[in-house]
């Protein structure tokens, strides 16, 4: 049904019709070379739980590869099988140098598109690549029974979980084959497992995912513009994988091989061509629903011929006769229908210019999908694998475990050597000590040594134990006000340290040497001694005076500091703490005083 900007149901019919075939095989005896190589590395006879384990491997593997065809019956079981069981030769395949090739098993495997080629390698891991191409198909068959119920959201991420196993498998070949000495020859495998096919159709499956991802946006309503874009991503990965499957090489190859009653049958490719085109259709008529919303009628109608051109050519792609071809085919009728009233419209009411296609912009694509790891798609009881076989380990981990255990007891050598050596000198030290006969003695005669009874006495004639807790208390509290005290000085003399430091700066010239001035007589040379008068009775010179003597005159003051000097001009005074200075300021004390004194005397005896 259309609305009025032009939108309608997509039927989801081609992403239900590219299904993978899937990988014979033929029967292995795993359990038997598995429980043989068990016995000949640990030099015993397998438990009971490893038998158990190694049966129940042949038990899965005979099952699934009985499953010839997949249907919708079967689908979803055989896809977690093949996943749980290549899990399960993951984690054995680690137990085990060279990928398991000591079991001399030789697994053989049938090329998916033509069955007629064998490939037989005798290691875990081409067993595992070969399940994860069954496990892919299978999951893609179930991703197109959930499509035609209509549960997008389980198709869109069961085609997620298939492309993961793609990307494993891929990732698992590489490294087999690359190198100057590759471990598989790059010719032995078959083509269904190349690293262009698995590249290939690891894209096929994220395409049909995107286009169910499209399939849920329109489902819940999404606008057209955002619909455009998740459709174009979906033709762009259809192209990819077309690129590469629809290439010289592998085009012969996934075509199947006609006979003298039976023509070439190439409908898988055709169905993926067909794919592609309608994909790049329904991303043009969503653009063109969106045009419609913004009222550009005119590129509405170029969108709308582009998309039922490639429409057209999606139904020619079809098989012959096929369903699919029929379906495309209607839809390529509506939606010509639909383009032919647009240009009716837009020619009678709206008369915009109608661009050429290769005028109109490139849409805008969008991804939403990426590969999911086989791991990572499984539930925590399906991933769950009791390790049957602990006691097989890779060459290289065993010598590591035994290295391990050698340095291990070596460690415990030594501290059993310097336990008894501790023990020794305990014993020693006891014995210096006269322990424990000392003490046995005191229990035997119910009496101290005579040395221990007189420190007894001794401490409690002084008070006892309460008079040494006391004195041990003051002690301390001693100790904690020295402390205080020392660092409170410590504080002091830092904080004047860091003043004298800041004054030094702040007065540079302080710390320069200093020129003294010439030195100046203390004071001026006395009168002469005025003439005594006539008559005067005089004191001869040895005679007593009897006056008091005078007192010593009052000690001169350091001199001062003369004003700063400009900077140019150095400093006069030296420091004042110069030895020379203070010498000379005392010697000139003493010659005023001895000066003044004789004076006076003179002065007395006149």
């Amino acid at each position: 049904p259309s609305d009025a900007a032009g939108t309608r149901d997509f039927p989801p019919l081609m992403s239900a019709s590219i299904i993978l075939p899937l990988k014979g095989t033929k029967p292995a005896e795993l359990s038997n070379a598995l429980l043989s190589y068990y016995a000949d590395v640990t030099k015993s006879r397998p438990p009971e739980a490893a038998a158990a384990a190694a049966r129940t491997l042949d038990q899965v593997r005979e099952r699934l590869s009985s499953i010839k065809a997949l249907s919708d019956t079967t689908a979803d079981a055989a896809a977690t099988e093949l996943l749980a069981y290549e899990r399960q030769l993951a984690a054995l395949a680690r137990r085990l140098d060279n990928a398991g090739a000591a079991l001399n098993v030789r697994f053989i495997w049938r090329d998916a598109f033509r069955p007629k080629q064998k490939v037989e390698k005798g290691d875990l891991d081409w067993e595992r690549v070969c399940t994860l191409f069954n496990a892919a198909a299978a999951l893609g068959y179930a991703a197109s029974r959930a499509f035609r119920r209509g549960a997008q959201a389980d198709a869109f991420k069961q085609l997620q979980r298939a492309a993961g196993c793609f990307a494993a498998a891929h990732d698992m070949v590489r490294p087999a084959i690359w190198g100057l000495d590759p471990r598989w020859e790059p010719a032995s495998l078959s083509p269904d497992l190349g690293l262009e096919m698995l590249s290939a159709l690891r894209d096929l499956m994220l395409a049909q995912a995107q286009h169910a991802f499209h399939q849920k946006a329109v489902d819940e309503g999404t606008s057209p513009s955002v619909r455009a874009k998740l459709a174009e991503q979906a033709a762009l990965l259809f192209g990819a994988a077309l690129r590469t499957l629809d290439s010289q090489e592998l085009r012969d190859y996934v075509t199947e091989e006609g006979s003298l009653f039976k023509p070439a049958d190439d409908s898988w490719l055709r169905r993926l061509r067909a794919a592609e085109a309608r994909a790049r259709a329904i991303a043009q008529e969503e653009a063109a629903a969106a045009a419609a919303a913004d009222s550009s009628y005119g590129a509405q109608v170029a969108r709308l011929r582009l998309a039922s051109e490639l429409m057209r050519r999606a139904a020619a792609a079809a098989p012959d006769g096929s369903p699919e071809r029929r379906s495309l085919e209607d839809e390529s009728s509506s939606l010509s229908q639909r383009t032919r009233q647009a240009e009716q419209d837009n020619a009678t009411i709206y008369q915009d210019p109608v661009p050429s296609a290769g005028a109109l912009p490139r849409l805008e694509p969008k991804l939403f999908v990426k590969p999911i790891r086989p791991e990572d798609g499984l539930s925590s009881a399906q991933a769950a694998y009791a390790d049957a076989f602990p006691a097989l380990l890779p060459a290289a981990t065993a010598a590591a475990v035994t290295q391990f255990h050698g340095e291990v007891h070596a460690k415990l050598h030594d501290l059993s050597t310097r336990t008894t050596s501790d023990a020794e000198k305990a014993q020693k030290a006891l014995a210096e000590l006269e322990l424990p006969q000392a003490l046995e003695a005191c229990e035997a005669d119910k009496r101290l040594p005579a040395r221990l009874v007189r420190a007894i006495a001794k401490a409690q004639a002084t008070g006892g134990v309460g008079v040494l807790e006391e004195l041990l208390s003051a002690c301390t509290a001693l100790e904690k006000e020295a402390v205080g005290a020392a660092t409170m000085a410590n504080e002091v003399l830092k904080a004047e340290e860091e003043k004298d430091a800041a004054l030094l700066s702040d007065e540079p010239r302080l710390t320069r040497p200093l020129v003294p001035p010439p030195l100046a007589p203390p004071f001026p040379p006395p009168p002469p001694p005025p003439q005594a008068p006539l008559g005067t009775p005089s004191l001869p010179p040895s005679a007593p005076s009897p006056f008091p003597p005078p007192s010593p005159p009052p000690p001169k003051p350091p001199p001062s500091f003369p004003p700063p000097l400009p900077p140019s001009t150095p400093p006069l005074l030296p420091p004042r703490s110069s030895t020379r200075s203070r010498q000379h300021s005392r010697s000139s004390s003493r010659a005023h005083s001895s000066t003044r004194t004789a004076s006076g005397s003179r002065r007395r005896s006149r």
